[in-house]
């Protein structure tokens, strides 16, 4: 039989397979879009429209997850059949239509959606098929999605006119800040199937296509309509925090899976995400403060605190970051977050045993306990990453010169100093038998303000032993 259909070994048989796999994929969710939209033209109940995407959608993800493992003659006689220039165009359109519902009123359309997404690219890099061109129509979708999400007057390029073809750009159009939310949600699921296969080549592949995206897109005009109500009536709402929340924690996921080599190649792929994700940090939080502000104390803005300081401190472990970002972080949490460096360590209340801290099923403590016990995390990551900053500023080696190197110092030293002060108040020197219990005191207060998490103590141990105790030193 495959004598007869021209395949001259089984690795052409699974090529021409899985071209006829990504047709019968397309064929389907094509049938899903005009199903919308044939009902949406009789006024169909919006119930009755959404509970049969549902059941398209789980039709679609049932076939992908069978036909990867099925060798039937129905396939191969498909596949014989479908002509190879279409595959292409198929997979563009299928990755259209998938992105489209990505922004769909019914969250479980969704979820469904981007389920689908992460299994196709699973799928193909299996295949070892058309997975670049799978990513990049990604790439291309959420550059487009952007674009039309936040109209800018803005320089050739960034129009969209460069971009993608007709098909994603006409999806793309109807594109909201939910469909960007939903995007980056799908790319950082896809970035975590691929890190658990271990394969080098396809993460270089992705991270080169983000890269690229990231680096065309001028998020500081993306910054300044998303703060002018871009984001529609609800900017100011919790809602609103959904799309920079996703951004962080994709970034995040990003910097945590990717590991920076000290004897890389500076222009490696590696490099290159890990700097432009650095660079990014500044617009990142001029995106995400005023959404601070306007919702402190509600639990997204809690996460987006938590997600920014997790994306800094994991970026502090870059071997060749500038000590002038540093000093930029140091005084970012000077001004932005002394409610966490300025609250006084106080012994913390034992956490209960039988519960993880921060879990949404803390159900047995009210909720001022709930906040305070937030309040507790967000005051270590804050007072970790600012030691992080300050000691790195003291006893690094990465200044550019001399001059750098004594103004770093200095302001390192001084960050330090003034927090201890805040921290230990009143004449520390005049009174040596005050002073030592009073540090006794801070000391046992610090270890338990992190003891809670583990993680977090170690990490602040190991940083506090980088501290050279020559009295000359200090």
């Amino acid at each position: 039989m495959l004598a007869v259909k021209g395949f001259r070994d089984s690795g052409e048989r699974k090529q021409w397979r899985e071209k006829m796999i990504v047709s019968r994929l397309h064929l389907l969710i094509d049938r899903c879009v005009r199903r919308r939209h044939a009902e949406g033209e009789v006024n169909l109940p919006a119930e009755a429209m959404e509970k049969d995407m549902l059941l398209s959608l789980s039709q679609v993800l049932r076939e992908i997850q069978s036909c990867f493992d099925s060798d039937s003659e129905e396939g191969e006689e498909t596949a014989a059949a479908s002509p190879e220039s279409k595959d292409h165009l198929c997979l563009e359109r299928l990755v259209a239509h998938l992105v489209g519902l990505l922004g769909a009123k019914n969250v479980h359309v969704q979820h469904l959606a981007g389920n689908i997404l992460v299994q196709v690219s699973e799928s193909l890099v299996e295949s070892g098929s058309q997975w670049d061109d799978f990513i990049r129509f990604l790439c291309d979708s959420l550059h487009l999605a952007l674009v039309y999400s936040f109209p800018l007057p803005s320089p050739t390029g960034f129009e969209g006119s460069n971009i993608g073809s007709d098909v994603l750009k006409c999806e793309m159009k109807k594109a909201d800040w939910c469909t960007v939310s939903g995007i980056f949600r799908v790319l950082r699921n896809i970035l975590k199937r691929l890190s658990q296969e271990e394969n080098e080549d396809v993460i270089d592949v992705y991270l080169d296509s983000v890269n690229s995206t990231l680096a065309k897109i001028p998020w500081c005009r993306v910054n300044t309509h998303a703060h002018n109500g871009t984001l529609g009536s609800i900017g100011n709402s919790e809602e609103g925090t959904v799309f920079p929340g996703n951004f962080v924690q994709f970034l995040s996921t990003v910097v945590q899976q990717v590991r920076f080599p000290e004897d890389s190649d500076a222009f490696g792929t590696t490099h290159l995400i890990l700097q432009k994700i650095t660079e990014l940090v500044p617009d990142l939080l001029r995106l995400c403060q005023p959404k601070l502000e306007s919702q402190s104390g509600s639990s997204m803005s809690r996460y987006l605190v938590h997600k920014l300081l997790v994306l800094m401190i994991r970026l502090t472990y870059q071997s060749n970051i500038k000590c002038s970002i540093l000093l930029s972080w140091l005084q970012y949490l000077q001004h932005h977050f002394q409610r966490f460096l300025q609250h006084t360590l106080n012994r913390n209340k034992p956490v209960q045993d039988n519960c993880l801290e921060g879990s949404p099923f803390f159900v047995s403590l009210s909720d001022r306990d709930v906040n305070e016990t937030h309040s507790n995390h967000l005051q270590r990551l804050s007072v970790f990453l600012f030691l992080r900053c300050s000691l790195t500023l003291l006893y690094t080696s990465r200044h550019a010169d001399k001059d750098c190197e004594f103004d770093c110092r200095k302001k390192g030293m001084e960050g330090v100093f003034k927090w201890i002060e805040q921290q230990v108040p009143g004449d520390t020197f005049s009174n040596h038998g005050t002073y030592s219990k009073k540090s006794v005191d801070f000391s046992t207060c610090f270890i338990q303000l992190f003891m809670h998490e583990d993680d977090l103590l170690f990490k602040v141990l190991l940083q506090l032993l980088s501290v050279p105790l020559a009295g000359e030193e200090l």
